[in-house]
């Protein structure tokens, strides 16, 4: 009897709600092809798609999240009404996420994940006149000005 491919062999039952092949009867028919029944499994196959994505996105998002700037402190604000504070630094200033404000500095307010750290070395940075890198956010402003994602100190 020859070998037919797996979506033409049927069960011999008269309920039509059992699925056409089982998948033992699919790996069955694979071994005997000689074709490797691991790559038609569905799981792996929807892992294998999602792969890809998470590939996709991972070399093209982080590249997209953050812009970096380098300077000296030559303002450090606080927040009037709020636990907040801005940066100005002796370089144009950039603004990626094209917030209102984009000649006062960028700011981080006190909600924000990486508040204290900022601050801390922002602080730091100001009193020992040393350059800082601010990581500023591609797509966020707080309020009219660009978001602070990170401060580095050399």
């Amino acid at each position: 009897m020859p070998l037919r491919p797996p979506w033409s062999i049927r069960r011999s039952t008269a309920s039509t709600h059992e699925p056409i092949i089982s998948a033992l009867e699919l790996k069955l028919h694979a071994l005997k092809e000689g074709v490797n029944s691991s790559f038609f499994d569905p799981r792996r196959t929807r892992m294998r798609a999602l792969l890809a994505v998470t590939a996709i996105l991972g070399f093209t998002l982080p590249a997209h999240a953050q812009q970096m700037v380098s300077g000296t402190i030559t303002s450090l604000r606080t927040g009037w009404d709020s636990d907040s504070f801005g940066i100005v630094i002796n370089v144009p200033q950039i603004n990626p996420a094209h917030c209102q404000n984009s000649d006062l500095g960028y700011v981080s307010k006190i909600d924000q994940p990486g508040y204290n750290t900022y601050y801390s070395a922002a602080l730091t940075a100001y009193v020992a006149r040393k350059q800082i890198t601010i990581a500023v956010h591609n797509t966020q402003c707080i309020g009219p000005f660009p978001k602070i994602i990170g401060v580095n100190m050399p």
